[in-house]
């Protein structure tokens, strides 16, 4: 297994995620109907952010670890269902009309 370094690739990445998770941010802030606060839109922004990085971070991690790509790539898929199934066991707000503030 050849370790290369890996700080270009992170750099490119992070930009990816960066870009991406603040037009996916812009759509689910309004689309969510929270209140138009700048602090509650940069919490959402970092909160979103946070959850790709750990998440590319996982992937990347699983590529070192295990043999093979493919193996990599089920495990992290096993993860992320997983991930959603403990998401679905969390309680939900109650559906009323009222604007969420931080």
């Amino acid at each position: 297994m050849c370790f290369q370094p890996c700080a270009p690739q992170a750099l490119t990445e992070t930009a990816y995620i960066s870009l991406q998770v603040l037009v996916y941010a812009l759509i689910t802030f309004f689309m969510l109907q929270l209140a138009p606060t700048p602090a509650l839109f940069f919490y959402v922004l970092a909160l979103i952010w946070f959850s790709c990085v750990v998440q590319y971070a996982t992937a990347q991690a699983l590529v070192h670890v295990t043999p093979g790509m493919y193996l990599a790539t089920t495990l992290l898929s096993v993860l992320s269902m997983l991930q959603g199934l403990v998401g679905g066991f969390t309680r939900p707000l109650p559906a009323t009309h009222q604007v969420i503030t931080l």
